[in-house]
């Protein structure tokens, strides 16, 4: 009998795939494992940027490179490549070097002005954290190399040499172990810096009768991988100084140490980043475009040693520059003072620093210090870069009680460095003293410093709550000068379609008139704030106020509507009534004039001897910028249209200001374009660390939570790991692409 085919058995089938079995598994220690992968995967997303952005490989310089070292190039070229520094500190004098290097010797390097950092013996690796960024930088720039070098030259005493010596070994130790930077341990100045100190260091090294290996190795192992990171694109900034010192760095260590890896190269590089620099670094009326005295000081040296190094390196200088340089120091001679000082204009010291440049013989001989000289005329107009000096007195050079100088500003030029919004404002500076200052160079680590380069820290005249950053145009309209007289018209066009015009009037004898007209949306309010220079403080004298002692600076107000004016004294709001002096954050004395409403202001200064007849409230009437007239004491100033007329002299015919725009518009595309060639990134360490922080937080609790929910169910605990490693993975996503860039 046949069997019935559906009782037959049936062949059996491959199994189907066992998803609940592999869901539990991913839900066991497989996701586990998976997990822990993706979390390596997202601190490296966290941590791989910095770490790639610094890194160099060591070089392994040979034997004989280092041994040609020992006698080339000669010790006349160690000695002059080291005498151009790069670290910007404050010159001392000897007796102060050798205090100084005996403190470092005992481990404690104490910069002026600052908290004092414990940098040894030898090298402390802990100095790198303090809180002071300054401090920081001169640490990691080998600043306390330079002194004890400086005090063994002086001496001869080998302490010295050997404090310097252990410092730079345990330094290069410290710096070739770590992945990561640790405070400014590769800042591109602090390493321009310590390859500059490492040139002299070298130079007495490789003179010592024993030869010392492994201070030699340590010293060259500095330098290549210091030069490596300053060629580096990543790390180039081209904005300002800092990408200028990179290179001057490059062509010292090029030259200085020419046997090492790479020494062509970063002449090669070096010279194509100048020229590029150089596109928009200085004006073609010679100012350092980086809004400061101070700093355009500083970039005479830069473009000095730039030219001198060039020629030591057998290379062609960027063109024009021999002739921006000389334009150059022009500009420096007409700011320098007979004491040496400077108008205290955007990020400038108190304390007068010697100015280094080219010789007479220009680039073929080493730099020089360049003497104080008396300005070649009264009178500079420098409508391009945005500055405007005037002196009187100047037959009585280099007395100062017989001289003035008034300074205006209205440089801005977006994105080069050390800006302050001070726009308009004039610095005053007569009988060897400045009577009407700026704020000056308020320390960057100093929580108000944003407050401090904003508009209370001169006196701009400025829409009460303007932002410091916005987009704003100031023009010199027309101006005039003669050997006792002077007249400045400006114009600044804010946001929301606000105009302030400032005319500003100097008359011999010590005698100025400042006249402000604002129109404001809404009328919103104006306001200007007077500060008084260091050791001055303002005192209300009826409807005047005065500073000064024997001699004084008398100020007076008139306008139209009525402005309030207000004596302050260290005051956080308004930020009024603050100085620095000597790197350090004084309270001074300013007079703040707000006026509500459209409208002008008139404010007279005068400068006398105590007792002196006062010339009390300027008696005004203002039509319009172009036609108003002014009384001061005995002395009546009056414009009608461009002809000013001041007492009874001579009416003098005002020159329009040819417009600039042209030559700025081609500045600003140069620097464009050589930011967008150099894009830089941020390290963001603070927040990697606390993103790294939160990540294990979240991964240790997740797995927590993964091994109570594996007890219930091994299944469910798979799809939820599934989902898990999708989100991480994202997250790692957003974290590269979005938080941490």
């Amino acid at each position: 009998m046949a069997r019935d085919s559906q009782s037959e058995p049936r062949e059996a089938q491959p199994a189907a795939p066992d998803r609940a079995g592999k869901l539990a598994r991913i839900g066991g220690a497989w996701g586990t494992l998976i997990a822990g992968g993706v979390l390596c995967i997202v601190l490296a997303v966290v941590w791989l940027p910095p770490v790639a952005r610094y890194y160099v490989p060591t070089p392994n310089v040979a034997s004989d490179a280092v041994a040609a070292m020992r006698s080339a190039p000669a010790d006349g070229i160690l000695d002059e490549v080291s005498g151009q520094s790069l670290a910007g500190v404050p010159t001392v004098s000897d007796a102060e070097t050798l205090r100084a290097a005996n403190r470092i010797v005992e481990g404690w390097y104490e910069p002026a002005a600052l908290p004092p950092v414990r940098v040894g013996p030898g090298f402390r690796p802990e100095a790198l954290d303090v809180p002071s960024a300054t401090a920081s930088l001169f640490v990691a720039g080998f600043v306390p190399v330079g002194i004890l070098l400086r005090a063994y030259r002086l001496t001869g005493e080998r302490r010295y040499f050997d404090a310097a010596r252990a410092y730079v070994v345990e330094f290069a130790g410290v710096e070739r172990g770590s992945w990561l930077p640790r405070g400014l341990l590769w800042n591109d100045h602090a390493i321009a810096s310590r390859i500059n100190v490492l040139t002299g260091f070298w130079r007495v090294l490789r003179a010592l009768p024993a030869q010392d290996r492994v201070a030699e190795d340590a010293t060259v192992a500095l330098v290549a991988r210091g030069a490596a990171q300053l060629a580096k694109p990543a790390l180039f900034i081209a904005a300002t100084n800092h990408g200028v010192m990179q290179n001057l760095a490059l062509l010292q260590a090029a030259i200085a140490f020419p046997r090492l890896p790479g020494s062509d190269d970063w002449k090669r590089v070096a010279m194509h980043r100048l020229r590029t620099q150089f596109g928009y670094y200085a004006s073609p009326e010679g100012v350092i475009l980086e809004h400061s005295a101070g700093y355009h000081q500083f970039g005479v040296t830069l473009i000095a040693i730039a030219l001198r190094l060039a020629q030591l390196a057998g290379e062609p200088a960027p063109p024009a520059l021999g002739a921006r340089y000389v334009a150059s120091v022009d500009v420096l001679a007409s700011w320098r003072r007979p004491d040496g000082t400077l108008p205290s204009f955007g990020d400038t010291a108190t304390r007068a620093e010697p100015a280094r440049g080219l010789a007479a013989q220009g680039a073929t001989a080493p730099l020089v210090t360049l003497p104080v000289q008396r300005p070649e005329a009264p009178a500079q107009l420098l409508p391009v870069s945005g500055y405007a000096t005037f002196w009187t007195g100047l037959e009585g050079w280099p007395q100062s009680d017989r001289l003035a100088q008034t300074s205006v500003v209205w440089s801005y030029f977006r994105g080069h460095g050390h800006k302050h919004a001070d726009e308009m404002s004039l610095v005053i500076w007569a009988g060897g003293r400045e009577w009407l200052s700026s704020v000056g160079y308020w320390p960057y680590d100093d929580a108000a410093n944003k407050r401090a380069v904003s508009w209370g820290g001169s006196n701009a005249p400025h829409v009460v709550g303007e932002r410091v950053d916005a987009a704003r145009d100031t023009r010199a309209l027309s101006w005039a000068a003669g050997e006792d007289k002077f007249f400045l018209d400006l114009e600044r066009r804010g946001p929301d379609g606000a105009v302030v015009r400032r005319e500003i009037v100097g008359v011999a004898g010590g005698r100025w008139i400042v006249l402000d007209i604002s129109r404001t949306p809404g009328d919103r309010a104006t306001r200007r704030i007077w500060n008084a220079g260091p050791g001055l403080r303002w005192r209300s004298e009826g409807a005047t106020y005065a500073a000064g002692d024997d001699t004084r600076l008398a100020l007076a107000i008139a306008s139209d509507p009525p402005a309030a004016a207000t004596i302050y004294s260290a005051s956080r709001d308004p930020f009024a009534g603050w100085l620095v002096v000597d790197g350090r954050v004084v309270p001074g004395s300013a007079i703040a004039v707000e006026q509500s409403g459209n409208g002008w202001i008139v404010t007279s200064l005068a400068l006398g001897a105590r007792g002196a007849a006062s010339h009390g409230v300027p008696r005004a009437q203002i039509s319009s910028p172009e036609r108003w007239s002014v009384a001061l004491g005995d002395v009546d100033v009056v414009r009608e249209g461009e002809r000013l007329t001041i007492g009874r002299g001579t009416p003098v015919v005002l020159t329009p200001v040819p417009d600039p725009s042209t030559e700025r518009e081609r500045l600003a595309v140069a620097y464009e374009r050589a930011v967008a060639a150099y894009p830089t990134s941020r390290d963001l360490l603070y927040y990697r660390k606390r993103a790294t922080l939160v990540l294990v937080g979240a991964a240790v609790v997740q797995e927590g939570g993964f091994a109570w929910i594996r007890r219930k169910s091994r299944r469910l605990a798979g799809v939820l790991r599934l989902v898990s490693i999708t989100a991480w993975l994202a997250l790692g996503a957003w974290l590269g692409l979005v938080y941490l860039v």
